[in-house]
């Protein structure tokens, strides 16, 4: 970078990162911790000239066994970690309660570039008080809450669904108002944004992966010949699991050489039980298996021992997952819902399906399975498509967003 930024005569500007964090580096659960976990490590290692980035992540509550009178430190590639503590199972409550130590620890910091990942409660109120504090505060939005919550009330009509929805109502109403600069990772989210009347300070910056993990994945796809398919999102119904297991049952009666391998992280225990009866009934026990919160290692053998990935998601903005199945060099499956063509050109780097039309699906299958040259172009495709998305990229968008902070420290 160059210009205003190369007059620094290397100052150390504090960058603090807010939200969901994995507990143990090795298993990151879910898309929201794998951006910030992302974004902490990218940020580390991004270089600027005459600028130090110093990363402080307040990693905000998890349902973790581990216990703190206010929190404990410890840190995260080259930056420093604050976990606030939880206090019971209800990460609310810790997040209400342990808000006063966040915040000390975040006004501890001089002149702290704040950047907020996740719609709860305890998000909005620290972009409000960042904003109040002179901050001018970054808010990345992942996903649309809103939309999701309402899917949910769909399913299952309850007190609790209302009140969800109403928090998500109002969480997004403040966050976005007190923040300075708003982040979504595709055009899909910028649009609904756009129609909300938020479009003045959205931003589109993808989430990332870290391509370098997947550099082995076309050598192995080329080795493992065999029809494994795999899927990767946290158990729970909007992900389509419950679909994709239906899809491959169809597809296996002329194929019994497939596999189908699911992993992801526990949402939903009552849906991961439901996936379980749903295999048993097919009677697939032997041919669909489940990898539960895994971690990062055993994962990343999953992807290379795969030969093409599927997601029937109802609802997603971006997908890390989709873009790892590309980095991984996967023939990939994937809704034509929400985000997902915005990563996954049809036809080109992956097969889009409406999800909902069994026969698409099926064909979507089928070809795939009995085209190789077919499939081999979408695996191609799909890794060049990839590089676009690496961490060290994606950190340096979003540092350009910070520019109007840089500028005054």
């Amino acid at each position: 970078m160059s210009g205003r930024w190369s007059n620094y005569s290397m100052k150390t500007v504090s960058y603090v990162l807010v939200g969901p964090f994995p507990v143990d580096a090795t298993r990151i659960h879910g898309g929201v911790q794998a951006s910030v976990a992302g974004l902490a490590s990218g940020l580390s290692d991004v270089g600027l000239s005459g600028v130090s980035i110093d990363v402080l992540v307040v990693a905000t509550p998890t349902n973790d066994t581990r216990s703190a009178a206010s929190g404990w430190e410890d840190s995260y590639s080259a930056a420093r970690v604050y976990r606030i503590a939880p206090l019971w199972q209800s990460s609310l409550q810790s997040a209400v309660l342990r808000f006063g130590r966040a915040w000390k620890v975040i006004t501890g910091e001089k002149s702290p570039i704040i950047h907020v990942h996740g719609s709860g409660l305890l998000e909005s109120v620290l972009l409000v008080c960042s904003r109040m504090r002179g901050y001018q505060p970054i808010w990345t939005l992942h996903g649309l809450t809103v939309k999701e919550e309402r899917a949910r009330l769909r399913r299952h009509r309850s007190v609790r669904a209302w009140l969800r929805i109403l928090l998500a109502l109002v969480v997004e109403r403040v966050a976005f108002a007190a923040a300075k600069v708003v982040i979504v990772d595709t055009e899909y989210v910028a649009a609904e944004m756009g129609r909300r009347g938020r479009a003045a300070k959205t931003h589109i910056v993808p989430q990332g992966i870290f391509p370098e993990d997947f550099a082995s994945g076309e050598d192995c796809a080329q080795e493992h010949a065999s029809r494994t398919f795999l899927s990767v999102g946290v158990f729970d119904r909007r992900k389509g699991h419950h679909r994709t297991i239906a899809a491959f049952s169809r597809a296996y009666r002329n194929n019994p050489s497939m596999r189908l391998v699911i992993a992801g992280a526990v949402s939903d225990a009552s849906y991961l039980n439901e996936l379980q009866s749903q295999v048993l009934s097919l009677d697939l026990c032997d041919v669909v298996l489940f990898h539960v919160n895994c971690s990062r290692g055993q994962l990343l053998e999953l992807f290379r021992m795969s030969r093409f990935f599927v997601l029937l998601s109802e609802e997603e903005s971006q997908g890390i997952a989709l873009v790892e199945a590309m980095a991984a060099g996967l023939t990939i499956i994937a809704s034509s819902v929400g985000g997902i063509p915005f990563v996954i050109k049809s036809g080109v780097s992956g097969v889009l399906v409406d999800p909902h039309i069994d026969s698409a699906v099926d064909s979507a299958f089928l070809r795939v399975l009995e085209d190789e040259a077919y499939a081999d172009m979408l695996r191609t495709n799909a890794r060049s498509a990839a590089s676009a998305f690496s961490w060290a990229d994606v950190s340096k968008q979003v540092l350009k967003l910070s520019r109007y902070r840089m500028e005054r420290i």
